[in-house]
């Protein structure tokens, strides 16, 4: 019996181990070892399935601790919309799984109630690191040849992924591990340092031709030069006002997405926008007349032009990728849960804008902004956002104001 309990506590304890174990695994999916290296998928996919349980037992035993918070919860009109919210949230995941048999919802629920208690700084301070190490270690067996170079022709240009299934991989997560470890240092960093990530952003861009992932990072370095040499602290109600604009106007993305795509036939500057964004107009208007918009999702098989889709369907297999975050979760999950997760994503916002978290708000915005043109809002190997969500909205339930 003493040895059961010391394996609960352990469990219990050692979130970010099995995180980090966890990330590993769901990461080495996305490079091109598998293909060069089949057995590593099996075994990835078996050490993911343990650390699952794992997380179950961790949710066990965090189960009486949440279940007292939630009795212990000031009856409030804004507690009873909330928790209201998140059945509804719970109902639509639970009946996507029913209908289409998905189960990344379901594994992503468990991976987020497993960290409760789990300080959210920390997550993403683990998050970045791995970042960097796992990206350079494959990038570093690529270049020695230990596994392949993936390369996608865009007109005359070569688009490098040095390991990766997809040739955006590398600049995502170059961009994302910079803005979690400029998060990290609170956005503090010396010219010297400015210098080298603008560096990284040129030869990334030589690489992989990644235009998205290059303005994203130079709006990230031009904003961290802006802040490191004291202008935002002089015009703070202008930084406030940018803040709360987009937070009380995130809601327009997913909005605006629906409509530009709906309204695709009507032609001339949709299709000039369609050009713009290679095709992702027209991909997603096609997903829409086929599939339609359904309240629990559809189950859908996204074929892009990554390494494993060119070896499954042949290198001239037509994409029908909606790289638009918020299209996809509409597709994929339903109505019920775009409108309950950008709902709850809003509340989130709110909550962080009020508590004056500015550098928290930010990151958010370059997610949330990115979703617009790449899904990687809830990819725990890019984005701490479902983490941050779940806890910034326990935090809301939890506040006694």
């Amino acid at each position: 019996m003493k040895i059961f309990n010391i394996f609960f506590e352990k469990v219990k304890e050692n979130y970010i181990l099995l995180f980090c174990i966890y990330f590993v695994t769901i990461f080495l999916d996305t490079t091109t070892l598998r293909i060069d290296f089949p057995i590593l998928e099996t075994v990835c996919k078996i050490i993911r399935y343990i650390i699952y349980s794992l997380f179950i037992i961790r949710t066990i035993i965090v189960l009486p601790d949440i279940k007292k918070n939630v009795i212990k919860l000031k009856i409030s009109k804004e507690n009873i919309v909330i928790l209201t919210f998140i059945l509804l949230f719970i109902i639509s995941i639970i009946g996507n799984f029913v209908i289409t048999g998905e189960k990344r919802l379901i594994f992503l629920s468990l991976v987020l109630i497993a960290s409760y208690n789990v300080d959210y700084d920390k997550i993403i301070k683990n998050m970045m690191k791995l970042q960097i190490i796992l990206t350079t270690f494959i990038v570093a067996l690529s270049i020695m040849g230990i596994t392949q170079n993936y390369i996608v022709y865009r007109g005359i240009e070569c688009r490098y992924s040095l390991g990766f299934g997809y040739t955006t991989s590398l600049a995502q997560l170059v961009l994302f591990s910079i803005l979690l470890a400029i998060y990290g240092k609170e956005f503090k960093l010396d010219i010297i340092e400015i210098f080298y990530i603008q560096l990284i952003n040129l030869f990334t861009y030589f690489i992989t031709d990644s235009r998205a992932e290059f303005i994203f990072l130079e709006f990230i370095i031009i904003s961290s030069f802006i802040y490191n040499i004291g202008v935002l602290n002089k015009i703070e109600k202008i930084k406030k006002y940018v803040s709360k604009t987009f937070v009380y106007t995130f809601w327009t993305y997913p909005v605006l997405s629906f409509f530009i795509i709906y309204l695709y036939p009507v032609g001339d500057i949709f299709e000039k926008i369609n050009k713009i964004l290679s095709n992702r107009l027209l991909q997603s208007y096609n997903i829409l007349k086929q599939y339609g918009v359904k309240l629990f999702g559809n189950n859908i098989e996204f074929i892009g032009n990554g390494i494993v889709d060119k070896l499954k369907y042949g290198p001239n297999v037509a994409s029908n990728y909606v790289n638009n975050e918020y299209l996809q979760l509409l597709f994929l999950y339903g109505m019920l849960f775009i409108c309950i997760f950008v709902i709850l994503v809003t509340i989130m916002l709110i909550n962080l804008e009020r508590k004056g978290k500015y550098k928290e708000i930010f990151v958010c915005f370059i997610y949330l902004t990115f979703g617009l043109l790449n899904p990687r809002i809830i990819n725990l190997i890019y984005s701490p956002i479902p983490f941050i969500l779940m806890h910034e909205i326990i935090k809301c339930l939890k506040k006694e104001e």
